[in-house]
């Protein structure tokens, strides 16, 4: 019998590139793609536990399904995440509870008990998402940071004038490795690291202002567009922290409010992350083994 794990990660492979498809083109996820993920996951379970009478394998699937929805809605309620990453996150966790045997990703040993599994699973696969996502979103940034006039000609401009930041750190991080170094220092590695990271702030923070908000006429709301500024009315609060898209009614309200212009944000359409995390992690591994042989 083909082994569970192949059904699993093909249903959440082929799920989370149909998401990343809806959300690369109209910026939502509709919810039967989470729904039909989480539904065919179920009806696979349930077939292994008819066939096998092993409940273990379903039981870690709701407890990781769980965590990783907790942490989604963390990420929600802090306004990093849709409310459509969030269930998508969840329902991956749910088909994906442990790194199959034909994955290259393995849980290094020496971290890993029974009583500490969940915990150092989904730190694995927190730090892996974290690192594939970053990549991917510093590419789709630039990318969509070209459409905005003059972007990158401020942006410099914004790096010389915050420069005193980055030599301030940068002075600081090498006479730290001066004086606490054990062993031989690659400095010119460390303060490559430390002029990275430094464009690596000032473009998030730059390009989220400048190129992911936008002032429009109240007129051009579009249902699914998400505000970035709070908008209060007779009948209508809005603190526009939250990554959640407008809905028909709310726009009318906005409208008939006499507001005629509006803050709206776009973000990263984070969906292909999900896509690119499962990839890597079948294909090269997980990242938690780098620092533990």
């Amino acid at each position: 019998m083909i082994e569970i794990g192949y059904i699993l990660f093909t249903i959440a492979l082929t799920g989370s590139l149909w998401a990343s498809y809806h959300d690369l083109r109209t910026t939502e996820i509709p919810d039967y793609v989470p729904l039909s993920m989480f539904i065919l996951g179920l009806i696979t379970y349930l077939f292994y536990l008819f066939t096998t009478k092993s409940y273990d394998l379903i039981l870690k699937a709701f407890i990781v399904g769980l965590i990783f929805l907790s942490i989604g809605y963390i990420q929600y309620f802090l306004g990093q995440w849709g409310e459509a990453d969030t269930l998508l996150f969840g329902v991956i966790g749910f088909l994906i509870p442990e790194y199959f045997s034909f994955f290259k990703a393995k849980l290094p040993s020496l971290l890993v008990d029974s009583t500490n599994y969940y915990l150092i699973y989904t730190i694995s696969f927190l730090l892996t998402l974290v690192f594939v996502g970053a990549f991917y979103s510093i590419i789709f940034s630039v990318i969509y940071s070209l459409r905005v006039k003059n972007f990158f000609k401020n942006f410099f401009k914004k790096l010389m004038e915050n420069s005193y930041y980055y030599i301030g750190t940068a002075l600081i991080i090498n006479l730290i490795a001066f004086y606490l170094k054990s062993e031989p220092v690659s400095y010119l590695n460390l303060n490559l690291l430390v002029l990275f990271s430094y464009i690596l702030v000032i473009f998030a923070y730059y390009s989220d202002k400048n190129a992911f908000k936008k002032k429009i006429s109240v007129k051009d709301l579009r249902e699914g567009d998400v505000l970035a500024e709070p908008v209060k009315t007779k009948d209508l609060n809005l603190d526009g922290k939250k990554f959640i898209g407008l809905t028909k009614e709310q726009i009318s309200k906005i409208k008939k409010s006499g507001k005629k212009t509006i803050l709206i944000k776009e973000g990263v359409r984070y969906a292909p992350a999900f896509f690119l995390t499962l990839l890597f992690l079948w294909i090269y591994g997980e990242i938690l083994s780098l620092f533990f042989a």
